[in-house]
């Protein structure tokens, strides 16, 4: 049955989010890793952020998005088929040309390169696929910003929750024949776009609300699936029984571990690598700019920072006064032949 009101339409939307509430907390997680975001940065500290994480999705990300050339065998073919083949190969060809242009036109990468980075760095991919009478749509969507359900059988439920500025918001309403009265109110800031997928014994319905209003009713659409590819890469097997199981000893949902980043299984490796280096570089900075003490008499103070950064400076000592560096651990000869051993 239809939706009678934008907020039952929210609230399903949002129930559906809670579903991958450690999922999208994971992604971030994982994020943070291939963006060498510095977790250890101190005021007046050394922190070490190596690169591996970095490296290791553009190597995997430029060997997973080649240029894939699409032929049709045309052997035991007639003349008339093989230009009909050869007709169809130069429209899928341009078809895939007209996608790359529009992605690029946005600020993104092609089409492939921005599917493939986000399956590798989230372990999820979302696409729209459509084919229209007059285009072929594939429309990718970042998978944090969507939210799935299967019933055993087939994908149920999608929600797919978004924000767009006013400006394209207003694009949006036009391009699609939809009532701007929701926007009227709110001239400037940010629009939250609703746009839930479900599947039921009517068909596949779709409704949409814009902030708080109802722009598209529930209709059925002429589809006999949701066209929504949408599912995990690489992550672990179970979704359900063993995580069950393991309920006793983890609160751990298993929507959580299904998809994977390409980083996830190295991401404590990379951290307690980072940190062990961190450890290492302060020592060494200690040691190259060691902490100093003196003994002095009415309160005459010997050494400065001015004076301890200068090149080759000179301290005259009464009678009586001493200076000399405080002793500072050294670094463990086992931990140079440990360090090749922890990177990943």
């Amino acid at each position: 049955m239809p939706y009678k009101n934008a907020g039952q339409v929210i609230s399903r939307c949002k129930e559906l989010q809670r579903l991958w509430t450690q999922r999208d907390q994971n992604i971030a997680d994982w994020y943070s890793l291939l963006s060498m975001y510095d977790e250890l940065k101190q005021e007046n500290m050394e922190s070490v952020v190596a690169n591996d994480p970095r490296t290791f999705y553009n190597t995997a990300l430029y060997l997973l998005t080649p240029n894939v050339p699409h032929r049709i065998p045309i052997q035991g073919l007639d003349n008339e088929a093989q230009a009909w083949a050869g007709s169809l190969e130069r429209a899928v060809n341009n078809a895939w040309d007209g996608l790359n242009r529009q992605y690029r036109r946005r600020g993104r990468k092609s089409w492939m390169e921005y599917v493939v980075g986000l399956l590798l760095s989230t372990g999820w991919y979302a696409v729209l696929n459509i084919a229209a009478r007059d285009k072929l749509i594939a429309e990718a969507w970042h998978p944090v910003e969507v939210y799935p359900d299967w019933d055993g059988q087939d994908l149920y439920s999608v929600a797919h929750v978004f924000t767009l500025t006013n400006r394209q918001a207003r694009r949006m309403f036009a391009q699609r024949d939809w009532n701007e009265s929701s926007l009227s109110a709110k001239k400037s800031g940010d629009i939250t776009i609703y746009d839930l997928w479900e599947l039921d014994s009517d068909g596949v319905l779709n409704v949409t609300v814009a902030e708080t209003t109802l722009v598209k009713n529930k209709i059925e659409e002429a589809f006999a699936e949701i066209p929504i590819l949408v599912g995990p890469a690489g992550g672990l097997p179970d979704d359900g029984p063993i995580d069950k199981l393991r309920r006793v000893r983890t609160r751990e949902d298993w929507r959580a571990n299904i998809g994977q980043s390409i980083l996830a299984t190295n991401a404590k490796v990379y951290r307690g690598y980072n940190r062990t280096v961190t450890f290492m570089q302060q020592i060494l900075r200690d040691t190259a700019q060691p902490k100093y003490w003196e003994r002095g008499r009415g309160g005459n103070t010997i050494l400065t920072s001015e004076n301890l950064e200068k090149r080759g400076p000179i301290f005259r000592l009464a009678e009586g006064e001493e200076i000399g560096t405080l002793q500072m651990p050294g670094i463990p000869v086992e931990l140079t032949g440990l360090m090749p051993r922890m990177r990943p």
